[in-house]
């Protein structure tokens, strides 16, 4: 997501994770880090090759996000599957927003099973990323807070 969005790499000498040495992602990810998008684990490495979950991608960008838009105006999004709680707020405005591929529906009551659970693969990712740079958020958001009533402040 760095990369594609034109975001410089880090030029941090003291990356904020020691299993990012030598990594040829560290400028990205510690700018990640920098951003306030990625934190590492509990244990205080990063893990850059592990295979992330599609509720993990989805915190990435809500960390992004959720300052312009904020939680209340996704509230009212169902979710059909078991996201963990950490990811609620993140999964929920992903979905509202549009942030996910062709195999993301809608079940007969409206809920959403975004497949938080799965493994983020390179088809959805790429379904993330098309998503960020050609939905128009803004008028999504307008959207929900002209019919909610709400206002992003």
């Amino acid at each position: 997501m760095m990369e594609s969005s034109g975001v410089k790499e880090s030029k941090t000498v003291k990356l904020a994770f020691p299993d990012l040495q030598g990594h040829p992602d560290a400028g990205y990810i510690q700018m990640a880090v920098e951003l306030g998008m990625v934190e590492g684990t509990a244990g205080g490495d990063f893990q850059p090759d592990r295979v992330i979950s599609r509720q993990e991608a989805a915190v990435m960008v809500w960390r992004l996000l959720s300052a312009q838009y904020p939680d209340k105006l996704f509230q009212d999004v169902k979710l059909a599957d078991s996201t963990d709680k950490w990811a609620v707020p993140a999964v929920k405005m992903a979905v509202a927003l549009g942030l996910y591929g062709p195999d993301i529906k809608a079940d007969a009551k409206g809920a959403v099973d975004f497949k938080s659970r799965e493994a983020l693969s390179k088809k959805e990712n790429a379904a993330i990323l098309y998503a960020l740079f050609t939905n128009p958020i803004d008028q999504i958001v307008a959207g929900l807070m002209e019919k909610s009533g709400k206002t992003g402040n």
